[in-house]
């Protein structure tokens, strides 16, 4: 009897080990799944930080340019966060055009620096002035880029 109530014990035990034995793996898939889950998550974060770097690198070479009258002169403002260069304006009605001849021949400015402005002459500010003008501007951003907008200017 002493003989079989080893091997029972010993059953019993083996029995306890072997439940052991599979919860633990049982709680070892379920924690690598989630770290799985984790690890994966992080990818894709660490991507999108990535993406989000090379954009604004990509923004730090671009630029934008905004046009604005005052006291009938046009100021072309590079409001931007890098140079532009090769700017160019235009009207997209020639009648449009009140600046003074001499500075249209300095056109196209060839670098205007971040938050910098450039003066053309004009005579936006008298009795046959139009009311509303479109001006096309064109650059060159730093990476190379075009770029263009079209404004729209009060002249008064």
């Amino acid at each position: 009897m002493e003989e079989s109530t080893i091997n029972l014990l010993s059953l019993l035990v083996s029995i306890i080990a072997a439940s052991i034995s599979a919860v633990a793996l049982i709680r070892t898939r379920k924690t690598q799944s989630k770290f799985l889950e984790l690890e994966k998550i992080h990818a894709e974060l660490s991507q999108r930080q990535i993406r989000e770097l090379e954009e604004s690198n990509k923004d730090k070479l671009r630029t934008t340019i905004d046009l604005e009258i005052v006291s009938g002169s046009l100021f072309v403002r590079n409001v931007g966060k890098s140079n532009a260069s090769n700017i160019n304006i235009s009207f997209e009605n020639d009648d449009e055009n009140r600046i003074v001849e001499s500075e249209l021949k300095q056109l196209p400015i060839q670098k205007l620096k971040p938050f910098a402005d450039y003066k053309l002459l004009g005579s936006y500010d008298t009795f046959d002035s139009p009311d509303v003008i479109t001006v096309l501007v064109s650059w060159t951003n730093l990476d190379g880029s075009s770029g263009s907008s079209e404004e729209v200017l009060k002249c008064y």
